[in-house]
C-alpha cells in the first residue's frame, strides 16, 4: 500500500467520526407531517424480552361446535403466528400450546412503535387473516387470495411514496390478475371481509406483481405478515394479555451500555498508553468498528430492519469488539517490535500490518462462515442465507430469533473489524507518520531511540 497522504488520513478520521455520529444519533427530516428517516439511531434498536420486557397473550380457539382443534391444526397456527410476529418486528418470542383447551400462550418482546395500540395489534395477530385482492371497490370479484394466487408480499419504502407492499402472484394468480384488471380502474385489498387498502389501475397487470401504497409502517408489515403466513385454520380470540418486566431486571440495558462503554474506554486507554501513535490510529479504528456494530443493530438505512438486542446479541457485540482490540494490539506490538529492531518508521508500519493481516483474514473468514451458516439455519425463510441452505437444513418454519441475530451481529462485527483494522487504521497511521513532528521512534513504541 502506497504511503497515505496527510489529507487522506485526516479525511478518513473525519469520516469515521461522522459515521459514528450518524450511527448513534441518525438523520431524519420532515415533509409536512411525514417523517423521512435517512439513517436510524440508537432508539431504533429493538429490545428482547430479557432486557426490554414484553407481553403475554393467550389466544383461545372459537370453533362452531366448541370442540378443541386437532394438534396438527394448533401446530399450523403456531407456525403462522411465528411468521406474523416476525413480520411485525417481534423476533424474540415463545409460543406454548395447551392441548386440553387448544389455547396458545404467546410471550413476545414489546412493540417498538409508540403509535401502535397494543390491544389492536394483538387482535390483528390472532385474526383469521384471509387476504383477498379484488377488482373494483367491493369484494365481490376476487382475483387472488392468500390461499390461492398470492405468492408473497414484501414491504418496500421510498421517500416519495413511504411504505408500500409489493405483492407477487403465482402463475394462476398472475393469469387471474391479468384478466381481472383488463379494463378495471381500481383494485382493493380485503382482510376477513374488511377493506384495508386500495390502488388505482391504469392498465392490465400482466407482470405478476403489483404495488399497493399503505397508510403507515405498521399496516404494511401487518398485511405482509398475513399474506406470507396465510389464514389460520381456526378462528381465535384474544382472551387475555398483560405486560411483563424484563427477565434480567429493569437496569439490564443500562448495565450492557456501561459494560460496552467501559470495555471500549479501557481498550483505548491501554492502546494509547502502551503503543502511542499506533494506539491512537487503532483507537480511531476501534471507534469506527463500534459505530459499525451500532449501525448493524439499528439497521442504519431505513429499509433495513433493526436487530433485536438480547443477551446473546450482547455477547456477539463483545466478541466482535474483543477481536478488534486483539487485532489492534497485535498490529501495534508488531510495529513496536520492528521499531526496536532498528527498522525505519515507514518500514516498521508496513511490516507490522503485513504480519498481522494473515491472522486477521483467516480468523475473520472462519467466523464469518460460521455466522452465515447459523443465519441460514435459523433465519427467516425469505432471507438470502436461508435460501442458500434451504436444501440442507430442515427446522420447520425458520424465523428470526436469538441464534439468527447473534450470528447476524457477529457477522457484521467481524466485517467491520476486518475493514477497520486492515484498511482504516493503516491509512490513518500511514498518513500521521508523514508529519515531520510525528516521526520520532518513541512515538511508535520505541525505547527512547529518537
Amino acid at each position: 500500500m502506497k504511503k497515505a497522504g496527510k489529507p487522506i488520513s485526516i479525511i478518513v478520521i473525519l469520516l469515521v467520526f461522522a459515521f459514528t455520529y450518524l450511527s448513534v444519533f441518525g438523520a431524519e427530516n420532515y415533509f409536512g407531517e411525514k417523517r423521512i428517516i435517512y439513517f436510524r439511531d440508537y432508539s431504533d434498536i429493538r429490545l428482547g424480552m430479557d432486557v426490554g420486557g414484553g407481553w403475554q397473550t393467550v389466544f383461545t380457539p372459537e370453533t362452531e361446535d366448541g370442540t378443541v382443534p386437532e394438534m396438527e391444526q394448533l401446530e399450523e397456527v403456531k407456525q403462522k403466528l411465528m411468521k406474523r410476529m416476525v413480520a411485525l418486528g417481534l423476533t424474540d418470542f415463545d409460543i406454548n400450546i395447551n392441548e386440553e383447551s387448544g389455547s396458545l400462550t404467546v410471550h413476545h418482546q414489546n412493540y417498538d412503535n409508540d403509535n401502535i395500540i397494543v390491544a389492536e395489534a394483538l387482535y390483528n395477530m390472532g385474526q383469521t387473516g384471509l387476504v383477498q385482492i379484488c377488482s373494483g371497490s367491493s369484494n365481490t370479484t376476487v382475483l387472488a387470495d392468500s390461499n390461492n394466487g398470492i405468492k408473497r408480499a414484501d414491504v418496500m419504502y421510498d421517500a416519495v411514496n413511504g411504505y408500500y407492499l409489493r405483492i407477487y402472484f403465482t402463475s394462476s394468480g398472475s393469469d387471474a390478475m391479468a384478466a381481472g384488471t383488463n379494463g378495471a380502474s381500481s383494485l382493493s385489498v380485503w382482510v376477513d371481509g374488511q377493506s384495508v387498502a386500495s390502488s388505482s389501475v391504469s392498465e392490465a397487470v400482466t407482470n405478476g406483481q403489483i404495488n399497493i401504497t399503505m397508510s403507515d409502517e405498521y399496516d404494511a408489515y401487518r398485511l405482509a405478515g398475513l399474506m406470507n403466513s396465510g389464514p389460520l385454520p381456526v378462528e381465535f380470540t384474544t382472551e387475555t394479555y398483560d405486560s411483563f418486566a424484563p427477565t434480567m431486571g429493569d437496569s439490564a440495558v443500562l448495565a450492557l451500555v456501561i459494560a460496552a462503554g467501559v470495555l471500549i474506554l479501557a481498550a483505548i486507554i491501554l492502546l494509547i498508553v502502551k503503543y502511542r501513535l499506533p494506539g491512537i490510529a487503532a483507537s480511531i479504528a476501534l471507534i469506527g468498528q463500534a459505530a459499525g456494530i451500532m449501525a448493524v443493530l439499528t439497521g442504519f438505512f431505513s429499509p433495513i430492519s433493526p436487530a433485536t438486542l438480547t443477551l446473546p446479541v450482547a455477547a456477539a457485540v463483545l466478541i466482535s469488539m474483543f477481536m478488534g482490540v486483539s487485532t489492534a494490539m497485535v498490529t501495534a506490538s508488531n510495529i513496536k517490535s520492528e521499531i526496536n529492531n532498528d527498522r525505519t518508521i515507514d518500514g516498521a508500519v508496513i511490516t507490522g500490518y503485513q504480519r498481522a493481516l494473515p491472522g486477521l483474514i483467516s480468523s475473520s473468514v472462519a467466523i464469518a462462515i460460521i455466522a452465515v451458516v447459523l443465519m441460514g439455519a435459523f433465519g427467516p425463510g425469505s432471507s438470502f442465507t436461508a435460501r442458500i441452505f434451504s436444501n440442507i437444513f430442515f427446522f420447520g418454519a425458520p424465523t428470526e430469533g436469538h441464534v439468527y441475530y447473534f450470528a447476524y451481529v457477529l457477522f457484521g462485527g467481524v466485517l467491520f473489524n476486518l475493514f477497520m483494522n486492515a484498511v482504516v487504521s493503516r491509512i490513518i497511521l500511514r498518513g500521521l507518520s508523514s508529519f515531520r513532528a510525528l516521526r520520532r521512534p518513541s512515538l511508535y513504541g520505541g525505547v527512547n531511540n529518537d
